[in-house]
Order: structure tokens, then sequence, then C-alpha cells
């Protein structure tokens, strides 16, 4: 529907992943920036690359909050993209 146009040109999109980072679901990699990157380089890549996919567009700007909220780890655990 999107590709033939039937809905119109989309102007903004939204994705949401939400994940249990919960300690048996992560490695060791995942809770360092080097190597693992954290909540958004983990799962946060697969909404955007997703929403990227959706709008047929490229990503024009994009801010981020990131933070270890719930974990102590160096990586973050909670991820916002605007």
């Amino acid at each position: 529907m999107l590709e033939e146009g039937a809905l119109g040109r989309p102007l903004i999109g939204s994705s949401w992943i939400i994940k249990l980072w919960m300690e048996h679901n992560r490695r060791d990699w995942h809770l360092r920036k080097t190597t693992g990157g954290g909540m958004l380089l983990t799962a946060g890549i697969h909404a955007l690359d997703r929403l990227v996919w959706l709008m047929d567009d490229d990503v024009v700007s994009v801010s981020a909050m990131l933070g270890a909220k719930f974990h102590d780890q160096e990586a973050d655990d909670t991820a916002l993209l605007g």
C-alpha cells in the first residue's frame, strides 16, 4: 500500500522496540560501549532500519537520549530516538 501510494506520502513515522534486557538475555559484550553498544546498537538499530524501509526515504536528522537507567553497566539500557 505504501509503495503504491494508496495512503499518500508518509511525512512522519514511528517504530518501537520493547525488549527485556534482563541478565539472562545479555552477554558480557552487550554491557560495554566498545563491543556491544548497549540497547540502541543491539536492538534499536532494527527499529530505525524498519522505519527507513517503510518510509522509503533517507534519514534527514536524528536526536537521541541514552542512559544506563536500570542496570549497572557501561553501555545504555534505555534509548530514545527522535
